[in-house]
């Protein structure tokens, strides 16, 4: 897991629990680099991956109470962007799909169309 683990973490996830959004930001800073380089690993996107990490960061704010109950933070974060990303490729293979549907369909009603006249 290429997510580094830094010296004041729980200090840090005591102080995001309580609202603390400077604490946050020293957690986004301290992991959104690994973590962004792990995501685009997967996705090969830097949009894809700039918008998982913002959303994955998003989850961990709106859930901070939660924080100092975890036993291992990296590894809530790993999980939690791996769901993400995985998340994020199955909606964007599906919207290739429907969109690969469409096109042949609308070939389709056009080759018709002109066929008919």
């Amino acid at each position: 897991m290429p997510i580094r683990s830094i010296h004041n973490e729980c200090a840090l996830l005591e102080k995001v629990a309580k609202g603390d959004q400077q604490a946050f930001e020293e957690l986004f800073h301290a992991y959104s680099p690994s973590l962004a380089e792990y995501v685009f690993r997967v996705t090969e996107s830097l949009e894809m991956t700039e918008d998982i990490v913002q959303d994955v960061f998003i989850k961990i704010w709106v859930k901070r109470e939660d924080l100092p109950a975890l036993n291992n933070f990296r590894h809530y974060l790993f999980i939690l962007s791996r769901n993400h990303t995985f998340n994020c490729l199955r909606k964007k293979a599906n919207q290739e799909v429907r969109h690969e549907e469409w096109a042949r369909q609308f070939e389709k009603e056009t080759y018709n169309e002109a066929s008919s006249e």
